[in-house]
């Protein structure tokens, strides 16, 4: 591959995990400033992109993000899955509600085992599958997703 391909495999892939605004700033280090930490994740996952993997796995790519720049990076992650049809297994530790819903299936697991696996339920099913009908009044309170995070633990 060219060097002028790479160059505009790379903007494209920067462009695609919302890095345009961010693509002439230095990444930075503790002793000079630079991206944020949101946007710092954003860049290693462009990385492992770059090759364009039919299979990637991530090990807790929103580690230490808080919730709003968790959303951000998978939702680029799950946008960029469906459009280059590309496999992501991710591990996201305790995700809101509004990051669940970016998941199309759900594997949970606990002591080396499949606890659940089956395309990502929606609130209405988790809590008519797991929890029965009279839970309806607290789920809207609450995450919608608790209970099959809970899971494992049962």
């Amino acid at each position: 591959m060219s060097t002028p391909a790479k160059r505009a495999r790379a903007e494209a892939t920067m462009r695609k995990m919302g890095l345009a605004t961010a693509m002439d700033t230095r990444i930075g280090e503790w002793h000079v400033k630079g991206i944020s930490g949101g946007q710092r994740r954003h860049v290693s996952i462009c990385v492992e992109l770059l090759t364009k993997p039919s299979l990637l796995f991530h090990d807790k790519p929103t580690s230490g993000l808080d919730s709003v720049a968790t959303y951000h990076v998978i939702h680029r992650i799950a946008r960029l899955a469906r459009c280059e049809r590309m496999t992501i297994v991710a591990a996201v530790h305790q995700p809101g509600s509004e990051v669940f819903d970016l998941f199309d299936r759900l594997c949970l697991l606990a002591y080396d085992s499949t606890v659940f696996f089956s395309p990502t339920p929606v609130a209405a099913e988790v809590d008519q599958q797991l929890l029965g009908p009279t839970t309806t009044e607290v789920l809207h309170l609450h995450n919608p997703y608790h209970p099959v995070l809970e899971l494992p633990h049962i």
